[in-house]
């Protein structure tokens, strides 16, 4: 790993690098940050209550704004809904909403949130796009 001045992080793992992005506000620049690492692409946003009623308004607005095509999935917060159930639901609206693997899954949320929407994504599809905020 490297790290730069403008707090990104490369985790270099030759084909499979990514890039961590630490500072503050970074909700606000996610339509950007969007259209450079998938343009054109639509994405779902899988979060849990909590997070959505604090941070869920102001993502949606983000991507709106930059018209990027967006859909929520929300499921109850805590251990419990690391289960079957709640990926198959998952799965299930990703599917009815029809996103391909050149779309982006953005996990909204810590630990279960990212777990989930990050098994998600790499099993929808041979594996979709995933951001996690």
């Amino acid at each position: 790993m490297t790290t730069s001045l403008n707090n990104n992080i490369r985790v270099d793992l030759g084909p499979r690098s990514y890039d961590i992005r630490i500072g503050a506000n970074l909700i606000d620049q996610i339509a950007e940050m969007l259209k450079e690492i998938a343009p054109g692409a639509r994405c779902a946003i899988v979060t849990d209550t909590n997070v959505n009623e604090i941070y869920g308004a102001n993502l949606r607005a983000q991507l709106d704004a930059a018209k990027i095509t967006n859909t929520t999935i929300e499921m109850a917060p805590g251990e419990a809904s690391k289960c079957i159930e709640v990926y198959a639901h998952v799965v299930d609206q990703l599917l009815a909403q029809r996103l391909e693997r050149t779309d982006v899954l953005i996990a909204l949320g810590g630990g279960v949130v990212g777990d989930l929407a990050g098994f998600a994504a790499a099993s929808m599809r041979r594996g979709m796009k995933f951001l996690q905020i």
